[in-house]
């Protein structure tokens, strides 16, 4: 999480935003994913936090103990948001949501299907919550070593 966060902090500055660790001590620590796979994850879902919180928002990155051998790890902002519709077109490849809000920002339009596609390949689930103009809530529940084994 830390290295993470040391990757996004000078664009979270840029922005004019803050951005937190909120780890809760219980998470447990032996998840059975590729790191540098679950580095990319946390940096796309960062990225796209940092991309599309107006100047004077919050980037929030926590984690927790999500029971029976899950982790869940959340990336929260207080950006733009999106409609349901909007989530389902920012989850297809190549695809961006195509208003005034976030035409201006550029992109490829990957960061959430690839994190999603990585998360699914380590046996895990991502899940969008959001509403427009009250911000984002990215959750990605993978496995530990203690899931694997029951």
């Amino acid at each position: 999480l830390l290295d993470c966060r040391r990757l996004i902090q000078g664009r979270a500055d840029d922005a004019g935003l803050t951005l937190t660790i909120d780890k809760d001590p219980a998470t447990p620590q032996n998840l059975h994913v590729d790191a540098i796979k679950a580095k990319q994850i946390l940096i796309n879902l960062l990225s796209n936090a940092v991309k599309y919180t107006p100047a004077g928002g919050t980037v929030t990155l926590s984690t927790r103990d999500a029971g029976a051998g899950w982790v869940a790890i959340s990336v929260a902002d207080t950006g733009i948001g999106m409609t349901a519709e909007d989530i389902e077109l920012a989850m297809q490849p190549f695809r961006q949501v195509d208003n005034s809000l976030t035409r201006k920002h550029q992109g490829t339009g990957l960061g959430l299907p690839l994190a999603k596609v990585l998360t699914e390949r380590h046996g895990g689930t991502l899940d969008v919550v959001s509403a427009p103009k009250k911000g984002t809530v990215v959750t990605v529940r993978l496995p530990t070593a203690a899931a694997l084994a029951a």
